[in-house]
Order: C-alpha cells, then sequence, then structure tokens
C-alpha cells in the first residue's frame, strides 16, 4: 500500500517538474521571439538612420556645390566675398508645398504670408526655436538647389542679428530631420535672375561690393609749387562750396534722416513690437486705414436688400447689426460710426460681402479690433482691417475661393492664426 502511494507521489511531482518544464519553455520561446523581433526592430532602424545620413550627406553636398559655384558667378572679379558679414538669410531646404500655398499660385504678397507662418511653425516644432524677428522677404527660390524635387525657401531678416540667434539655434539642436538649413547672403543673389514670380517678392537689389582704390596721387615730378598767402590779421574765408550756415539741431537732423528704406539696417533701439507694427503698416502705402475695418459674415435680411438704394436707412439698419455683436462680446461704450455699407466686391463669407465700419474716433477702431480678433470666435464671424484696393477706390486682385476664412480655419485648425492669416490676406487685396 505505501510502495503504491510513493509511485503515485512521484508521478505527480514527475508531472509537476514537466509541466513547470514545459511553461518555462513556452516562456523562454516567447522572450526567444521578442529578442528576434527586437533585433530585427535594431536593424530597421540602423537601416532608416544610415539611409537618412546618406541623403542628409547628398543634401549637404548639393547644397554646398550650388553654392561654391553661385560664389564663384555673382562675386565680382578681384572682390573676395564677405560672406560672414553680410548672411542676413537662411535658406530651408526640403520642405513641402501645403494647401495654402499651393492654392495662392504665384502671388508673392499672399504666399509669403503662408510660407513665413510655416517656417515659423517649423522653427517652433522641429527646432524648438521661437522668434519675434522681422522676415523682409520670404518665397521659394525657383532656381536654387532642389532636394527631393522641391524648391528651396528663402527666407531674409530685417536684422542679421536675429537670423545669427536661429542659426546657432538650429547649429546646435540634435534634431533628427529630414529637412536642411544653410546660410545665405541677400547680396549674393544680384547676379541670380529670378523668373517673373519671383522677382516681384525678390530682395531689392544691391550694389555689389566694389574695391575702393587709393587716390592716384601726382608724383613729384608733377607737383607744382603754391603759394601760401594767408593774411597775417584775417583768417581765409571758406570758399562758397564748402561754406555752411549755422542751423538748428532739429533742421541738420530733418536734412540728414534719409527716406525710409526698410533694406537698410538703422540699428533703432525700438521694441520690436513697435517696429514690427510699421512693416505691417507699410503694405498700404500712403493710403490711411486708421479709421475703418471689415468685418465679415453678417447676415443680410430682406430689409437691407430693399432698403438698398436709401443710404442712411441702410446704415441704420447695419449699424444696429454691428452694435448687437459688439455689444455681447462686451463692448459696452457708446461707438459713433460716421459710415457702415456692404462692400459688395469684398471676399464673401458665409456667402455675404463684407460690412465697411467707419469709424469716427481712431481709438474707437482700436478697441473694436482688439476685442474682436478672438472675441467673434463662437459667432463665426470675422473681423480684418480694410483692403488697401478698397481704400485706393480700385477693383481688389483676383484670389481662388477656396482661400476663405473657412478654409482657413479647417486647415489651421486654430482661429487666431486663421484670423491672423485671413486678415494679412485681405489687406494685400
Amino acid at each position: 500500500m505505501s510502495s503504491q502511494i510513493d509511485s503515485e507521489s512521484d508521478s505527480r511531482k514527475s508531472s509537476i517538474v514537466s509541466s513547470s518544464v514545459s511553461i518555462r519553455s513556452t516562456k523562454l520561446d516567447k522572450l526567444e521571439m521578442t529578442v528576434q523581433e527586437l533585433k530585427k526592430t535594431v536593424d530597421q532602424r540602423k537601416h532608416e538612420a544610415e539611409s537618412l545620413a546618406m541623403e542628409l550627406d547628398h543634401m549637404e553636398r548639393t547644397v554646398q556645390e550650388f553654392n561654391n559655384k553661385d560664389s564663384i558667378s555673382t562675386t565680382p572679379q578681384g572682390v573676395k566675398p564677405k560672406e560672414d558679414k553680410e548672411k542676413d538669410t537662411l535658406v530651408f531646404h526640403g520642405i513641402e508645398k501645403d494647401v495654402m500655398e499651393e492654392e495662392v499660385g504665384e502671388d508673392p504678397e499672399v504666399n509669403k504670408n503662408f510660407l513665413e507662418h510655416n517656417i515659423k511653425r517649423l522653427l517652433r516644432t522641429v527646432w524648438g526655436v521661437e522668434t519675434d524677428g522681422t522676415f523682409t522677404h520670404v518665397y521659394r527660390w525657383t532656381s536654387g538647389p532642389k532636394v527631393r524635387g522641391l524648391d528651396p525657401i528663402v527666407v531674409v531678416f530685417a536684422e542679421k542679428k536675429d537670423k545669427d540667434q536661429v542659426w546657432l539655434k538650429i547649429r546646435d539642436s540634435n534634431t533628427n530631420t529630414d529637412l536642411a538649413v544653410t546660410q545665405d547672403s541677400s547680396i549674393r543673389r544680384v547676379g541670380y535672375k529670378p523668373n517673373s514670380t519671383v522677382a516681384k517678392a525678390g530682395l531689392r537689389g544691391r550694389s555689389p561690393v566694389k574695391p575702393i582704390g587709393k587716390p592716384t596721387l601726382p608724383s613729384s615730378k608733377d607737383k607744382k609749387p603754391v603759394r601760401k598767402t594767408v593774411s597775417p590779421t584775417k583768417a581765409r574765408r571758406p570758399s562758397k562750396s564748402v561754406q555752411r550756415k549755422d542751423v538748428s539741431p532739429e533742421k541738420k537732423m530733418r536734412n540728414e534722416v534719409p527716406v525710409r528704406d526698410e533694406s537698410i539696417k538703422t540699428g533703432s533701439t525700438k521694441p520690436k513690437a513697435e517696429n514690427e507694427e510699421k512693416d505691417e503698416h507699410s503694405v498700404y502705402g500712403s493710403l490711411d486705414p486708421d479709421y475703418t475695418l471689415l468685418i465679415h459674415g453678417i447676415e443680410s435680411d430682406w430689409i437691407e436688400e430693399e432698403m438698398a438704394d436709401d443710404d442712411d436707412f441702410r446704415k441704420d439698419v447695419l449699424e444696429q447689426k454691428v452694435k448687437k455683436i459688439i455689444q455681447e462680446i462686451g463692448i459696452t461704450k457708446k461707438i459713433v460710426f460716421k459710415d457702415l455699407y456692404r462692400w459688395v466686391e469684398g471676399p464673401p463669407h458665409l456667402d455675404v460681402p463684407p460690412v465697411l465700419m467707419h469709424f469716427k474716433d481712431k481709438k474707437d477702431r482700436l478697441e473694436v479690433y482688439s476685442v474682436c480678433k478672438e472675441g467673434l470666435k463662437k459667432t463665426g464671424l470675422v473681423i480684418t482691417e480694410d483692403s488697401r484696393s478698397r481704400l485706393a477706390g480700385k477693383k481688389p486682385k483676383e484670389v481662388s475661393t477656396k482661400l476663405n476664412f473657412n478654409s482657413f480655419l479647417e486647415h489651421y485648425k486654430s482661429y487666431p492664426t486663421a484670423q491672423l492669416l485671413y486678415n494679412k490676406m485681405v489687406r494685400l487685396l
């Protein structure tokens, strides 16, 4: 009996051991499979890294060869290029076109807004670089070195120090990306003949740097003796060509200040925000946009349409609509309008043309614009600054009907971003 019990116990122990061994064997098999999969993943990642490194090397060699060739062809004979001091430009290689850029087509002014936004977004998301620097020009360089068949994007900074800060951060970044950034100089683009599209958006021409030779002095043989006759009692009076009357400091400053030119770096110590505001204002030229705004999407009703020929009645109807809208978003002060009407040639939003608001007070205009930029988000409406063509009494330029505020909102997924870029486009119409 005891032997039978012992044999049963041994068989149980044996089955437990064998089952334990089986379980461990299964676990080992799974671990080995996991290890094999990890090895394959590592090998695949190594292969991808090697491919990216080869592509980056090829990209850098392509850009370097192009830059060397460009440097030789655009440098005046006998002049050594001063690239280190003149590099105010970054060139971004390998950036694909997005939907908005495709829709703009060949309008360099409107296209600049989308390219500038995309560049600043890539700087922030890819390299972690934030910049408040002003871009003088942003455009696709159609004759530049192509990477994956894509034209590079040229970004010219208004201030070289801003470019230097961005460049140092990109250079020191360990970001793994298939994009490449190189430095360049706007002065080198003088020798490059852009096509009609880029020519409109291209850099202001600067004359090539020319060597300044020493003045040719006459030899001792050619020199003629000159008698100096200075009166002992009366000093010589300067000739009319060099004589200057004393002028007040204010008049002297007014006479010495040249016409404002964006291509000249003045080294101004004014805050960047103020300089950027002036740059943004420059799109209007001599036109005055300080008293008008456009509000897009206000529904037109039968009363407004029936009384469209009566200017006073039309103004009263639109004024009630506008005041109701701005009161609902928190503007309670009394706003006085000189005029309100539909700009029928303006860009439609929600199938209606925008309403032109002409303010009596410039401060009211600033307050309304400041509050409405984001305050209209829940209403579906949008506010923009005035169009330069409307201010000049001209027909606005034609743009794709797909470039409407809803398409901006759908593409950028952000109301403030869509409003900002839509505002820039409307101003240029």
